[in-house]
């Protein structure tokens, strides 16, 4: 019976896809000098198949800047954000003359603003399911190595079955992983100080 269980015990299944993404992983990753992961993305098929993605990037920020440009509030948490992101090395400026990338995807972004938030106000979500010119996206030609955490439900079982339970929330935990050099220039977005602005490469 359920409540004379000593374990709980969870077997997942993996597709090919996912099979293949823990094998790719387990071939390309390494670490850096500080110790944090950098990975590989999978990908189906060669970057090149990818096409113009910069002007729906251009648009999609403009959009947003007459959003944020409303409200002094609303632009200081958006501004704060992105320069939080350059401080932390988690993005970086790329210079037009030190741009020898051949291939690029620009990736999208919207804002999720919830002010009842005693942390983090404001968050990004950047969009790799954007199509390019001949309508493919990045999330389009990317293995799919499925969910590696546990579900919600095991999750409360397991939170169940010893008298005594933490809880942790680890910030920014995803973003400490490194993407590999050679495929940064496939995670690029717009970004510019100014509603009047070009927009600058990161």
């Amino acid at each position: 019976m359920f409540w004379e269980m000593e374990n709980v015990e969870e077997e997942r299944t993996k597709n090919e896809e996912a099979i293949f993404c823990e094998d790719h992983f387990i071939k390309t990753h390494s670490r850096d000098d500080e110790g944090r992961y950098v990975v590989k993305m999978p990908l189906k098929n060669e970057p090149n198949c990818l096409e113009e993605s910069m002007d729906i990037a251009l648009k999609e920020l403009n959009v947003l800047w007459t959003r944020v440009i409303r409200d002094h509030q609303y632009l200081k948490l958006y501004k704060d954000f992105i320069h939080e992101y350059e401080q932390l090395g988690h993005m970086k400026e790329v210079a037009a003359e030190n741009d020898n990338s051949e291939i690029t995807y620009y990736m999208p972004h919207h804002d999720i603003l919830r002010p009842e938030k005693s942390t983090t106000k404001l968050r990004l979500i950047y969009n790799a399911t954007n199509p390019t010119s001949n309508g493919l996206s990045l999330n389009s030609i990317l293995y799919n190595g499925g969910l590696v955490q546990n579900d919600l439900f095991t999750i409360m079982i397991k939170l169940r079955a010893h008298p005594y339970a933490f809880t942790a929330d680890v910030k920014i935990v995803y973003r400490m992983i490194l993407i590999h050099e050679s495929q940064q220039p496939l995670l690029r977005n717009l970004w510019k100080e100014s509603p009047n602005g070009s927009g600058e490469n990161l």
